[in-house]
Order: structure tokens, then C-alpha cells, then sequence
């Protein structure tokens, strides 16, 4: 299984989020993306440049792009358990209810946070 996870590399809760996903205990292929720093047209040969990053981010499990509170539901099915954080991340999008009701939530709290650290935008 070929994943990559395209993330905010200046959000530190993003960044946390994609490096300690515990993803490279399932696959040996995890590409992980800083969305402000690198390249996005040719992640597993998909153009990913049309996405807005601020509005979400980016898993592709073999060349199938998942985006946002889908996303977010896809990494979650994929992580191996881990520590409470993650335990409670995998209960609140482990189903796409779950997941298109508190993504949002977790969007504006993103939002805040880079507002308060005064991260710029893309």
C-alpha cells in the first residue's frame, strides 16, 4: 500500500498529526508532503495543485486522493492505535457522520491556532 499524506508543514498540529500517524508500521511507502514547501502536482502521479490546503488536507492511498473530512476518516481507518490523542481522533471520524460533523470543528480550531501563532496563509 503506496500512502501520502499532504499537510499544512506550518500548523504544528498538522504536522504532529502526519509524522505520528504510526502509518509506517503498516506500509513501507508513506510519503508525507508539506503542502507550503513542496511540490503538490505530482503526488503518486496525481496534480493536487487545484486543492486549497487551508480548507483541508490530503490523503492518497494508491493513487486514490482523499480530501478533508474524508480524509481525515481514511488516515483514521489506517492508523494503528495509539496514545489517547489518537484514540479519541479515530472516535470522532471513524464514521462519515462523525467525520463530516467534526471536521469542521477541527477546521476553525486550525484556524484560530495559526490566527494566535500569525502564521500566514497560502
Amino acid at each position: 500500500m503506496n500512502v501520502s499524506i499532504v499537510y499544512d508543514g506550518l500548523c504544528p498540529v498538522c504536522r504532529h498529526v502526519a509524522r505520528a500517524s504510526r502509518l509506517r508500521e503498516r506500509t513501507a511507502l508513506l510519503e508525507l508532503v508539506d503542502a507550503r514547501t513542496q511540490p503538490v502536482v505530482n503526488v503518486q502521479g496525481r496534480d493536487l495543485g487545484g486543492l486549497d490546503f487551508n480548507q483541508g488536507f490530503a490523503v492518497v492511498v494508491d493513487g486514490t486522493v482523499h480530501f478533508g473530512a474524508d480524509a481525515a476518516q481514511v488516515l483514521a481507518a489506517l492508523t494503528e492505535r495509539g496514545g489517547s490523542g489518537y484514540r479519541a481522533f479515530r472516535y470522532l471520524v471513524r464514521t462519515e457522520a462523525r467525520s463530516r460533523f467534526f471536521y469542521p470543528v477541527f477546521k476553525a480550531a486550525r484556524r484560530v491556532l495559526l490566527f494566535i501563532l500569525r502564521v500566514p496563509g497560502f
